[in-house]
């Protein structure tokens, strides 16, 4: 899924050769996990285009089983003004989705590089770790926090439950910059 730093041209002709997906719809037991496009080129913040909002669409209506979204930027408020205002623009068409398709247990983005847990109605809701920088949680502008690199793991129930995990390396790699101004 590209986020707002990357070129998705460039990820579609590199990354299936290592045997990653861009996009799509992954089955994986009785889940079903959906990667949406919220890249907004040009844009800090994200949208989810009308195609990609219909497909979601589509899934919902014709799939079985319990359904994970996977999409880069939050949908949501997370308590950072400045990380609020380059959100998913359309957060709340997808909001509506979460409210009125039990089937959808979660939600999980990256984007706010910091841990962050909600819930919405059956939906877990949860943003990841950076594997990079994380930044400091509740700010009113750009800062980072001193937590090394992290990630979320994720296990999924067959009853449709999900938990979650969060780690970070137990120590800041050499070299990695710490350092910045802005975002």
């Amino acid at each position: 899924m590209p986020g707002n730093h990357d070129d998705p041209a460039v990820m579609q002709r590199i990354l299936p050769g290592y045997g990653i997906q861009i996009g799509g719809t992954l089955e994986l037991g009785n889940w079903q996990l959906v990667l949406l496009d919220s890249h907004f080129g040009g844009h800090e913040g994200g949208l989810l285009s009308r195609e990609e909002l219909e497909r979601l669409d589509r899934i919902l209506e014709t799939g079985q089983g319990h359904v994970l979204l996977f999409v880069h930027h939050h949908p949501l408020p997370i308590g950072s003004p400045w990380l609020d205002a380059i959100g998913l623009e359309n957060g709340e068409e997808l909001l509506s989705r979460i409210r009125s398709h039990p089937r959808i247990r979660g939600v999980v983005w990256g984007h706010v590089h910091q841990a962050w847990e909600g819930r919405l109605r059956q939906a877990e809701l949860l943003a990841t770790p950076s594997t990079c920088i994380q930044f400091a949680p509740k700010q009113e502008r750009f800062a980072l926090a001193a937590e090394p690199p992290g990630w979320r793991e994720l296990t999924l129930h067959a009853d449709g439950s999900l938990s979650s995990a969060v780690f970070h390396l137990q120590r800041m790699p050499v070299g990695l910059a710490t350092e910045s101004s802005g975002y």
